[in-house]
């Protein structure tokens, strides 16, 4: 190091840089024993002096390009991604720094990953650690923690990493969605910025829902912070307590980032370009979003959007708002009509776990008898069925052998019915209706295997009573 540097130049000759021979040691990095430490010394090293950026002032006490490219070979021969990532950032190739974070091996990777906008997914996710590496790069240049990188500083290092971002964009989001979209809404929250990473992603529909709905869920936490944050305040006794102005300093960029970020997503093209990647993959979700959004899209076009992906419910809601009720009726009854095919289909298939069956009952439809005969089957079988008509199951069906019935678990009838039921069971509400329905059940069971008992004791021929749940 030091003044020794002129020596190696003259010893190198020219400006060629790394051997023939070196080169092809690059295909098989060595493994040496303390690793970590000899990278960590290496990398301390090369920020301590420094590298010389093409096109700015030369610095004779700095790395020449072409020392740069010899310390970029080592780095690489020896396998030390995060000092190739900040030889790469000291010369303000932010692009290569974030591909050696994210594992994609420098620029030449970098532009192919940006090539293959045409192919749905083509590119590997980045193992956890290297996409954690790199958004802490990211987030710690940008918060300042980093400095400037290889003379670019301010407004230009800031437009630098972001079009280092955009180049990575596929690759950021695949690994996780929400970081990315917490990160490029953060620091760059305008409307612009947020449309080119959509736009980048153009060629991948699958990361573009990911990434949207990320976005969304951003903007409402924001929102819900703010809220918060608001009520906090109002609760104070003034608003000039130094704990009143903190909370105003804190909320202020996220009033922001919110107002900036409703404002993209209000777009009509972008709230249309969501609601279309909901009706592909999550459609159960379309209708709480038109709900919530309903000034933010154009309505006919959501109309072709979920009748072409059969979403009825997010249908019939649009037809309704635009006063055609009729229509909205028609398409509800519809849905219903395919819920009640979907749920005998299920029933008839044993698809539904918390299926009870205790026999074929007389007004049975012929599917569910068949699997009420088949359940009976495999429980006499396993020798579970008892000879005076007890009923082994928790869903309050039972039978005295005269014909029996057959009873299901009317909750999971609902879930079947509302795939957005699901959600809300996983609340507390959603706890306390599971309790409630578990409760109804063993009363149920214990209510009818009473009255089989009774009625296997006396020898009467009256058919069971079907349990009230």
């Amino acid at each position: 190091g030091g003044k020794g540097k002129g020596g190696n130049r003259g010893t190198r000759g020219g400006s060629g840089g790394v051997k023939e021979s070196d080169k092809e040691a690059e295909e098989a990095p060595r493994e040496d024993e303390g690793g970590d430490e000899d990278e960590v010394l290496f990398e301390r090293l090369v920020a301590a002096v420094g590298v010389n950026v093409p096109g700015g002032a030369y610095d004779p006490d700095k790395l020449s390009e072409r020392e740069t490219e010899v310390a970029l070979h080592l780095a690489r021969r020896c396998g030390f991604r995060s000092a190739q990532a900040a030889l790469h950032h000291l010369r303000g190739d932010f692009a290569a720094a974030l591909a050696c974070h994210l594992g994609a091996g420098g620029r030449q990777q970098q532009q192919q990953l940006g090539a293959s906008d045409g192919a749905e997914a083509t590119e590997a996710t980045p193992a956890p650690a290297a996409a954690a590496r790199a958004f802490s790069y990211v987030r710690g240049f940008l918060e300042g923690a980093s400095g400037g990188g290889g003379g670019v500083s301010g407004g230009a290092a800031r437009g630098a990493m972001f079009a280092a971002l955009l180049g990575a964009a596929p690759a950021l989001v695949a690994a996780d969605a929400a970081a990315t979209a917490q990160l490029l809404l953060a620091h760059y929250p305008g409307e612009t910025q947020a449309a080119a990473m959509l736009e980048r992603l153009a060629g991948h529909r699958r990361l573009q829902y990911d990434f949207l709905t990320a976005a969304v869920r951003h903007k409402q936490a924001l929102q819900e912070a703010m809220s918060s944050s608001s009520g906090e305040a109002a609760g104070g006794s003034s608003s000039n307590t130094p704990a009143a102005a903190a909370t105003t300093a804190t909320t202020a960029p996220a009033a922001v980032a919110a107002a900036a970020l409703g404002a993209w997503i209000s777009q009509p093209s972008v709230c249309d370009a969501y609601v279309r990647l909901l009706c592909e993959y999550d459609p159960s979700a379309v209708l709480p979003f038109l709900q919530h959004h309903d000034h933010e899209y154009d309505v006919r076009h959501c109309i072709q959007l979920c009748r072409t992906a059969g979403v009825l419910d997010a249908e019939a809601y649009l037809h309704e708002r635009l006063g055609d009720l009729e229509t909205a009726l028609e398409l509800h009854l519809a849905d219903v009509e395919r819920r009640n095919r979907e749920l005998e289909a299920a029933v008839c298939s044993g698809a539904i776990p918390c299926c009870h069956v205790a026999g074929a009952g007389a007004g049975a439809p012929e599917g569910v008898a068949a699997a009420a005969a088949a359940a009976a089957g495999e429980g006499a079988e396993e020798g579970g069925a008892a000879a005076d008509g007890d009923s082994g199951d928790d869903g309050g069906g039972g039978s005295d052998g005269s014909g029996g019935c057959v009873f299901l678990d009317h909750l999971v009838w609902l879930l079947q019915l509302s795939p957005r039921l699901a959600l809300i069971m996983q609340g507390s509400l959603g706890r306390a209706v599971t309790e409630a329905a578990e409760r109804a059940r063993s009363s149920s069971s214990t209510t009818t295997t009473l009255n089989n008992n009774t009625a296997a004791s006396t020898t009467t021929t009256n058919p069971p009573t079907t349990p009230a749940e």
